[in-house]
């Protein structure tokens, strides 16, 4: 009988040999013996709740590993990503060759702007104009490290800031990749990537990487990217790990976008070009580069302005002529452009990639512009260099079923968070695996005893939001809870308004490092809050997953409000239409479910192992006021609910921290104390496997 994936996950398998104390997990060898099963016959669909310590990147990896194809592994970090290829990948190889068996060979592929093109550092280096000081420094570091590094993989520069602006002009991103006809071809990191890629038996990547790779193959059908540019070789089997945040990524790939960024990029490097030419000939590139340049950003200006981080609708009609032939005018300065760079002495290979990138721009001007095709949806959002025009697709299950989707791949999808409290139906809308595609559901919930380590605060008097006192209220309970936890507190927000109103209020009344998203690298940030262990960060989105704090250092985890997506978004708002139209109720087709996993996945980062415990503070009152509330509960941990700070103090062995309501406002003495620890009605944990 063949090995498979679940033999090495027992206690008497070479794992257990391998690491002292090891004991076997029912539910990891349930979710094993699915995913083997999952990779035996083309077009399987397997879809994979695991909470959190049920050890699921073993149970993937190790049925991925002995499957006997080529399987890629996409997770939607790139720190999940490293830790699968440092940690858990090289265990099941070990206990492979323990068993005198030969170990897979495993790549890790990042995303091509994590890379250096060799051929943008040579041009930079041999640019005339001088860098600043501290790119000067960095240059160093980079130059040193050029000379031993194998991969060519920015990760590797500890020393290099992760925001320094330079990387932009040297990264080997596939919109500036020469092709086959660069000179540094042969050298070049990203085709020895991928070389070492097709060998592989495992590779280990992003979704942003998996998706764009998808993309750009449909847009090699149409020769509009080189054949170079894919750095995923074909594949039967695919993982997706941390598989709720696909839909996301995958919109974000099939759309198009204009940005200013990408024209200034076009137009400095076709400048860069310019230089290794005679003065006349450089000359012709350098006005029609200008051109690009005023028209292009007139054109941005013209089509919109987008409030602050918010996205804004693009209107097609309604223009006057002025401002119509301002975008005309655009694209006939892109189309001249790749007219030149074409006819120019620039090196054919290099002199067909930047006209293929300026005819690309003015397909994505006259596309999002014109705005007539009804399966996308047309806005502008502001960035911190500049806008951004993109024309996203409102439905992207044709796409995903045409690509990641296909029906000859097995695809297995897991996370911690998929289901709601109608299971995988939300999802399977979302992605578009419909009920008659046969595809086999197992929900595993987390084996950590929640109601020991957990305590769900509400404030006794509900908070309103958008109530004339809800920032007032808000801070008063924030500053109740972090001083009876001491710290360790992440406190997320779904808006950048609100969190600067409270950080304001709070910062300087609380006696800890505060900590505020913006204010640098998330990954610093993190740094930060590990290394002082009573921290309180302030965060928004991006903290709201994707971020592993194990021990003390996070004890309290609080939300503002229910995390629904604001219903002025364009892209939201074209969804909930579409949904109308095939007569479903967005709000419990769309919004609801959505706000459900992004509510677990905020609450999922307090705890993330079996000793780590602390408090999951929900501070929207409709929690308690709305008739959706108690679905809402689906997403929360099997925990006692308490109403008051006292209890919290209490909870965190600090009853000396218990205020007063003239410390804290009048939420400090909240509403009635709970009756002892109480798990909600209605809860069960459940293994569900079904086959639809």
């Amino acid at each position: 009988m063949p090995l498979r994936g679940a033999d090495l996950l027992t206690d008497d398998g070479p794992i257990a040999a391998l690491l002292p104390g090891y004991e076997s997990r029912s539910s990891q060898l349930e979710m094993a013996r699915a995913v083997d099963a999952a990779l035996t016959a083309a077009g399987n669909r397997l879809l994979v709740e695991a909470g959190t310590g049920v050890g699921k990147s073993l149970a993937y990896l190790a049925p991925a590993m002995t499957c006997g194809q080529r399987v890629v592994v996409a997770t939607g970090t790139l720190a999940l990503q490293e830790q699968l290829a440092r940690d858990d990948a090289p265990l099941v190889a070990a206990a492979l060759e323990r068993l005198g068996l030969p170990a897979p060979r495993i790549e890790v592929v990042k995303g091509r702007h994590n890379y250096l093109c060799l051929l943008r550092h040579q041009r930079r280096a041999a640019a005339p104009e001088l860098p600043q000081p501290a790119d000067s420094t960095a240059l160093g570091l980079l130059d040193d490290w050029l000379a031993t590094t194998v991969t060519g993989d920015r990760a590797e520069l500890t020393g290099l800031p992760d925001d320094w602006p330079l990387w932009r002009e040297l990264d080997a991103g596939a919109e500036t990749c020469v092709g086959t006809g660069c000179p540094r071809w042969r050298d070049c990191f990203v085709v020895r990537l991928r070389e070492r890629a097709r060998d592989s038996d495992l590779i280990i990547t992003n979704h942003h990487l998996l998706m764009a790779d998808e993309a750009l193959r449909l847009q090699q059908r149409f020769g509009e990217i080189p054949d170079s540019a894919e750095l995923l070789p074909d594949h039967g089997a695919l993982i997706v790990d941390e598989a709720h945040g696909l839909y996301a990524v995958a919109t974000d790939a099939f759309s198009a976008s204009l940005s200013s960024v990408q024209i200034e990029r076009l137009v400095r490097d076709c400048r860069g070009a310019a230089t290794e030419l005679p003065p006349r000939a450089a000359s012709e590139i350098e006005q029609a580069a200008g051109r690009v340049e005023r028209s292009g950003l007139a054109a941005l200006a013209i089509l919109g302005r987008a409030d602050g981080a918010e996205r804004t609708a693009l209107v097609a009609g309604g223009r006057d002529a002025a401002d119509q032939r301002a975008i005309w005018l655009a694209l006939d300065e892109l189309h001249a452009l790749g007219g030149v760079l074409e006819r120019s002495a620039l090196e054919p290979a290099l002199a067909r990639a930047l006209s293929l990138r300026s005819q690309r721009l003015g397909r994505a001007l006259d596309f999002i512009a014109g705005g007539q095709d009804p399966g996308y949806v047309y806005y502008i959002e502001s960035r911190p260099r500049g806008v951004r025009l993109v024309a996203a697709p409102v439905d992207v299950a044709q796409p995903l079923g045409e690509t990641l989707l296909r029906p000859e791949r097995d695809v297995v999808l897991t996370s911690a968070t998929l289901c709601t409290d109608r299971g995988f139906e939300p999802l399977r809308q979302m992605i578009g695996l419909g009920a008659r595609e046969p595809t086999v559901e197992l929900q595993l919930p987390s084996p950590f005893p929640f109601a020991e380590l957990v305590r769900i605060y509400l404030p006794g008097d509900p908070i309103i939001p958008d109530s004339d006192s809800h920032v007032e209220r808000l801070s008063d309970e924030l500053l109740g809870l972090c001083r009876a936890a001491g710290g360790g507190a992440f406190l997320l927000f779904t808006s950048y308004r609100v969190l600067d109103e409270v950080h304001a209020r709070l910062a300087p009344e609380l006696p800890y490092l505060t900590l505020r998203h913006g204010d640098a690298p998330r990954r610093v940030l993190l740094e930060r809050f590990r290394a002082d262990g009573n921290a309180v960060l302030f965060g928004t989105h991006s903290f709201w997953e994707g971020v592993d704090v194990r021990g003390s250092a996070l004890r309290l985890v609080a939300v503002d409000r229910l995390p629904f997506d604001s219903p002025g978004d364009p892209l939201f708002a074209a969804r909930q239409r579409l949904l109308e139209e095939r007569g479903e109720h967005p709000f419990t087709a769309l919004a609801l479910p959505q706000a459900m996993l992004d509510l677990k996945q905020g609450v999922g980062r307090l705890v993330r192992s079996s000793t780590d415990r602390g408090v999951i503070a929900i501070l929207d009152g409709r929690l308690v006021t709305r008739s959706y509330g108690r679905r809402f509960f689906a997403a929360l941990p099997e925990a006692p609910v308490v109403r008051d700070l006292t209890q919290v103090a209490d909870f965190f062995g600090r009853p000396d921290a218990a205020l007063t309501r003239a410390d804290c406002g009048d939420s400090a003495r909240g509403g009635g104390r709970c009756a002892g620890p109480r798990t909600r009605p209605g809860r069960r944990g459940r293994s569900r496997r079904s086959t639809r």
